[in-house]
């Protein structure tokens, strides 16, 4: 049928038929800023992603507090998930029978892997940074202090979390500690012998 209209040979209607099948396949992450919810940008649709894994376990949150452990998300932003969620439901019903939406590929293995850190105060990196270097290495950033908590990573002007952690006797790591752990997890090049 392609073929048929002007100036569309064998090999271009080919072309724009593997173009339209590629975009039938993407990640979570991507399908969530794509529904274009307010307040949910790419870093926190990865986020989530990252939380829920794929897209049924999404589509059966009830709104509760769980994602309260992702570093910025607060009440606000679960009732703009949950709501948006909602009032998208019929077209993402629609959507997942013809969008293949794949996994978020989350390394389970590393150096910090089950663990958890929360992080506080000014940093030399970005934090943002700081949160994806621990991600790949295994481990999960949260944003409150609490027993459960493996690592306080404190930075610069350290507060209330500081003072928390200690009382709770969290394990409290400065960024030079951090950076450390990350390097020994960090795989062997031939740089290195």
């Amino acid at each position: 049928q392609l073929q048929s209209l002007e100036r569309m040979g064998e090999k271009s209607a080919r072309n724009v038929i593997s173009e339209i099948e590629k975009t039938k396949r993407m990640p979570l992450s991507r399908f969530i800023h794509a529904l274009g919810m307010s307040g949910i940008g790419p870093e926190l649709a990865e986020s989530f992603a990252q939380h829920f894994n794929n897209i049924d376990e999404l589509l059966v949150w009830e709104g509760d507090d769980s994602l309260l452990e992702i570093e910025g998300v607060g009440q606000i932003v679960i009732e703009q998930l949950f709501s948006g969620l909602k009032q998208r439901e019929d077209i993402i019903n629609q959507l997942i029978q013809h969008i293949d939406i794949t996994e978020s590929k989350v390394r389970n293995e590393g150096n910090f892997s089950g663990m958890s850190f929360c992080i506080t105060g000014t940093l030399e990196f970005p934090r943002k940074e700081i949160q994806n270097l621990i991600k790949n290495s295994g481990g999960k950033v949260v944003s409150s202090v609490s027993a459960k908590l493996d690592v306080l990573v404190a930075g610069e002007k350290a507060g209330s979390k500081l003072n928390k952690a200690r009382d709770l006797g969290v394990t409290i790591w400065n960024e030079k500690e951090l950076i450390s752990a990350l390097e020994a997890d960090r795989p062997k090049t031939l740089f290195d012998y």
